[in-house]
């Protein structure tokens, strides 16, 4: 089984890297012998794993199964990038009979502009898609499973020192990334630039860590409010949550860390372990807990990096949620001041925002130097 719980199988394959070194990677193959079962049903949870045309998983599932008499898609956020996400799963779902067609690329072009590699709806699309989907999806809100409970949001904000911050300002202007008087690097492409950035408002330079701003800002928290509290503290970059669980250790915590390079059934175990008490803190990579877990045992989370992904932040933020509840619960975003993660942070809770892009993040910083 895979991570999505499918079944499939892997196989490796050596291949050559552009610097000449062999290196054996691995390829995930799907077993079509689950296609030859007489299904009475085919449900996919979490339906936006086939939300991608190119995708080999897309392929498998909207080719398959077409003759299973029930199939069903459930999604708490079925369109994290757009309305163009709803296709494919509609596909799978009616083939054929699909309101949107069978075919991705023809109904991309008859219905959207593409516009300097942004794909825009035309008039009337999205109105049209709203219909299609409502004739076709049963909808359920918070308040119908009482998962409506208030969440309060606050930020934490720590200045980089002088020479970070000079640093910093030269690759966010130059794109020259250099430090106390090394240059390490420079680039031309402003991607390159921005996950210098991110690091370094985290305070790593080349992976070491320069500046202790945020891992101060969690030891004042521990120290006062947080204090004796059982918490989730969620990292986009393993960098981040290496130094934290380090930190803690040495300071005495008990703390818990999940993250892609543990495996599934250590995972189960360490979450199973944090619930019942046995750690306060809970590190993680909201990717590896974003879907099906339950972390309710926290009243107080902690964003070290905010995922860029509007779909991955609002997955791993629910994660608290707590059914029949409504005391608030507390999540608290911790941020280097006059930085990307102020962006990052304002991009991913915009109410109206389905998805949250590179592009999107690159041009919210070019709105903050311009002030």
């Amino acid at each position: 089984m895979n991570r999505e719980g499918h079944l499939s199988f892997q196989k490796f394959k050596e291949k050559t890297m552009p610097d000449g070194e062999k290196k054996r990677v691995r390829i995930l193959e799907w077993d079509d012998a689950i296609t030859r079962i007489e299904w009475d049903a085919v449900i996919l949870d979490e339906s936006t794993f086939i939300k991608s045309p190119k995708a080999a998983v897309t392929k498998f599932f909207v080719r398959n199964f077409r003759n299973v008499p029930h199939r069903a898609i459930m999604c708490g956020m079925p369109n994290p990038e757009g309305p163009l996400d709803f296709h494919q799963q509609f596909a799978f779902l009616d083939g054929n009979d699909s309101p949107f067609g069978d075919n991705f690329w023809l109904f991309r072009d008859r219905w959207f502009y593409n516009i300097a590699h942004r794909i825009i709806p035309r008039p009337g699309t999205i109105e049209m898609m709203k219909q299609k989907v409502h004739k076709r999806a049963f909808i359920m809100g918070r308040k119908d499973v009482k998962m409506d409970q208030p969440m309060v949001f606050e930020t934490r904000t720590a200045s980089m020192p002088k020479k970070l911050r000079k640093a910093y300002d030269k690759a966010e202007e130059e794109f020259i990334f250099e430090y106390d008087g090394e240059e390490i690097q420079r680039t031309v492409h402003q991607i390159s630039v921005y996950t210098w950035l991110r690091h370094m408002a985290s305070g790593f330079v080349g992976g070491v860590l320069e500046w202790h701003g945020k891992l101060d800002l969690i030891f004042e928290l521990l120290a006062g409010e947080l204090f004796n509290e059982q918490l989730v503290i969620w990292f986009d970059y393993n960098e981040g949550l290496h130094a934290t669980r380090k930190a803690l250790l040495n300071k005495g915590y008990d703390v818990a860390a999940v993250y892609g390079e543990v495996p599934q059934d250590r995972r189960r175990k360490t979450v199973t372990d944090w619930k019942a008490g046995q750690y306060q803190i809970l590190l993680a990579q909201p990717r590896c807990l974003q879907y099906g877990v339950n972390l309710s045992e926290a009243n107080t989370q902690i964003y070290f990096t905010t995922p860029l992904s509007g779909e991955i932040y609002q997955q791993s933020r629910d994660r608290i949620l707590k059914a029949g509840e409504k005391h608030p619960l507390l999540t608290i975003f911790l941020l280097a001041e006059n930085s990307v993660d102020v962006d990052i942070m304002h991009l991913v809770r915009q109410k109206n925002a389905k998805s949250v892009s590179i592009l999107d993040a690159c041009s919210a910083m070019r709105i903050r130097k311009s002030f």
